[in-house]
Order: C-alpha cells, then sequence, then structure tokens
C-alpha cells in the first residue's frame, strides 16, 4: 500500500459517518431514556425506524453540502495531509450537528424549510470552508509548524 498517496476521498466519507452515528445516537437517546416518541401510533421501534429514515436524509444533504463547500474553493483540499484534513473533516461534522441540535432545541416550531436550509445545507459548507482557510492562515502565518 501506497503511504505517500493521500486518502482524500476515504476521509471525506467520515463526514457522514460521523454525522450519521452522533444523530441517531441522539435519537435513541431522545427515544429510548427520555421517552419522547408516539405511544400510541408508532411505538417506540417505529419512531426510532423513522427517525434513523429522516437524519439517513438530513446526512445525505450536509455531506453535499460539505462536498460541494470544499469543492468550490480556491485551493484544492486535497494538499492537506490526511490527518490535518481528518480532524477538518470530523470538527465539521461536529460542529455541523451541533448547530442542527442546538437550533431544534432553541426554536422548537421553526419553518422547515428555513431551518433544513440553514442547518442541514448552508452550515456544513460553511463550517468546512471556514475549517479550511483558518488552517491555511494558520500554517502560512506560521511556516515553522508546518512538517
Amino acid at each position: 500500500m501506497n503511504h505517500d498517496k493521500p486518502n482524500f476521498w476515504l476521509i471525506l466519507l467520515l463526514f457522514p459517518c460521523v454525522y450519521y452515528g452522533l444523530a441517531a445516537f441522539y435519537f435513541y437517546y431522545d427515544i429510548y431514556m427520555l421517552g419522547h416518541y408516539e405511544p400510541h401510533i408508532l411505538g417506540q421501534l417505529g419512531s426510532f425506524q423513522i427517525s434513523l429514515l429522516f437524519i439517513g436524509f438530513l446526512t445525505l444533504l450536509a455531506s453535499l453540502s460539505y462536498w460541494i463547500g470544499l469543492a468550490r474553493l480556491k485551493t484544492v483540499p486535497q494538499q492537506l495531509s490526511d490527518p490535518r484534513l481528518a480532524l477538518i473533516t470530523i470538527t465539521s461534522a461536529l460542529l455541523s450537528l451541533a448547530v442542527f441540535l442546538a437550533l431544534d432545541i432553541v426554536i422548537p416550531g421553526a419553518s422547515p424549510m428555513l431551518f433544513g436550509f440553514v442547518c442541514v445545507c448552508l452550515c456544513p459548507a460553511l463550517i468546512g470552508v471556514s475549517l479550511v482557510k483558518i488552517h491555511q492562515r494558520w500554517f502560512g502565518a506560521h511556516p515553522s509548524t508546518q512538517q
């Protein structure tokens, strides 16, 4: 196996895995531990299955947004080292999901279109692009920290 070639696409698959995994854990905890489900119609299992389908769709939209945001950068993210790109990707997924859950808790009756666009489509792209730009500025200003 060639360790010199960056594994760009494998690292980008971290975003949907982290996003979906943490959202599934949150909904599992919300439904099974806190008891927030529809007991007469769906029950716990039905509510959890619908939640998994819902967050699967949200993960698809968030991942596409994140990938499009990175693709639209003027500089190529493939130039970053694997550990740094992995850190940026995981941090983007965590922050995107945190924004989604925070707005869901703070504004429970928000418009689904606005809520979906801001949290699922706009935040992952903005967070990913911002983290890459912060990384580029930091290592541009501090060349002694590069390997």
